[in-house]
């Protein structure tokens, strides 16, 4: 398992998969009117970009949640040798380092609560009987603590956050993958499907109530999941000949859900998902070579995330209708915000659910790894 963005949250707790390496890929991962069209007209609102810098004494810095005030990110540093470091931001405090685990030497941050007081994610611990990796929840008052884990398992990682911070989601790893839920009362397994020795399950995401999971089971052959409590919703794959498909994040409350397919020739699409609708596919920007991938959803349709192109990643946002595209593009067209000199925005990670906060990492002028935060009006 590697300890990810990860996160990164989606990108290192995916490396826990036992499957194939495009499942991993796949488990990497999460109405503003004009945002899909190109429409050339005047700028809408007006929009602000503001650089988060880095923790204390180290150079690099992604977002991987934001409170839904914009008050709060979370998100994961690295030190000179590599090693994720969850930290917390706030306009009055900067990046402030979360800590480790007892005995830890790694920790990564991958979900925030509302009002930006809780934080979720995963790190190594060295105490018997956790040694391994766990899932962990921070608050100030009590610090980083680690989450019980399913069974023998030896390798979790806390994935999704209730907007009150009481219930956390995420995957052990027992004969494969298994999702959890977790409040006070414990923890519970939620089970593996996708039949035989394949079976498996992995969760990413959780509705501001807590109620309804996103994720999948074996990504292969169940597809993309979601639970109601623990009660399983399949939603299977966006194509007939796809490969894999996994849910990656969810509206506030629960009734939209955004993941991704895989299809036969490797190229990952990104898909709405509702009761009424069902899958709908958001077509890929102009230029993705391998796809896209969903990081978040807003209630009001907002779906950001990243393309990968055969320049590198680049973040994009879109709706069901309008497709996904550029994030700087759409900023510079619908907002007439031109981003400072020399920055590149690689991936949005997050999104609050009016959709007026987006956070991400990016390419700073003097080419290190930053988070960002954008204010949108």
């Amino acid at each position: 398992m590697a300890v990810k963005h990860e996160r990164t949250r989606r990108k290192d707790s995916a490396t826990m998969t036992q499957l194939t390496p495009g499942v991993a890929i796949l488990l990497a991962t999460l109405a503003l009117a004009g945002c899909g069209g190109g429409s050339g007209g005047a700028a809408q609102g007006s929009a602000q970009f503001q650089p988060l810098g880095f923790v204390a004494g180290l150079g690099y810095s992604e977002a991987t949640a934001v409170s839904a005030d914009g008050a709060a990110v979370a998100g994961t540093a690295k030190d000179a040798q590599g090693l994720p470091l969850a930290f917390r931001w706030s306009q009055a405090g900067g990046a402030q380092s979360l800590g480790l685990l007892t005995g830890g030497t790694r920790s990564t941050a991958t979900a925030i609560s509302s009002d930006g007081s809780v934080i979720a994610g995963f790190g190594d611990i060295s105490v018997a009987p956790l040694g391994g990796t766990t899932g962990l929840r921070w608050t100030a008052a009590a610090g980083m603590e680690p989450l019980p884990r399913l069974g023998s398992s030896s390798m979790c990682a806390a994935n999704g956050l209730s907007g009150d911070g009481s219930v956390a989601v995420g995957t052990c790893l027992l004969s494969n993958n298994t999702a959890f839920r977790w409040t006070a009362s414990g923890l519970v397994g939620l089970g593996q499907y996708g039949g035989g020795l394949g079976a498996a399950s992995s969760a990413t995401a959780v509705s501001r109530d807590g109620a309804v999971t996103a994720g999948a089971g074996n990504p292969r052959l169940a597809g993309a999941m979601a639970w109601v409590g623990t009660s399983p919703v399949f939603l299977g794959l966006l194509g007939a000949g796809d490969q894999y498909a996994s849910a990656t994040a969810l509206s506030s409350d629960g009734t939209v859900i955004a993941g991704m397919s895989i299809d036969s020739a490797s190229v990952s699409h990104v898909f709405l998902w509702t009761a009424a609708g069902g899958m709908q596919r958001v077509p890929n920007p102009p230029g993705a070579v391998s796809g896209s991938v969903p990081a978040g959803i807003s209630d009001t349709g907002l779906v950001v995330g990243w393309a990968i192109t055969a320049g590198g990643e680049v973040a994009v946002i879109g709706t069901s209708g309008g497709g996904l595209q550029s994030l700087a593009e759409w900023l510079a067209r619908e907002k007439g915000l031109a981003l400072p000199p020399g920055w590149v925005l690689t991936r949005a990670n997050a999104i609050s659910p009016d959709g007026r906060f987006i956070a991400g990492a990016g390419t700073n002028p003097q080419g290190a790894t930053e988070a960002w935060l954008l204010r949108i009006d």
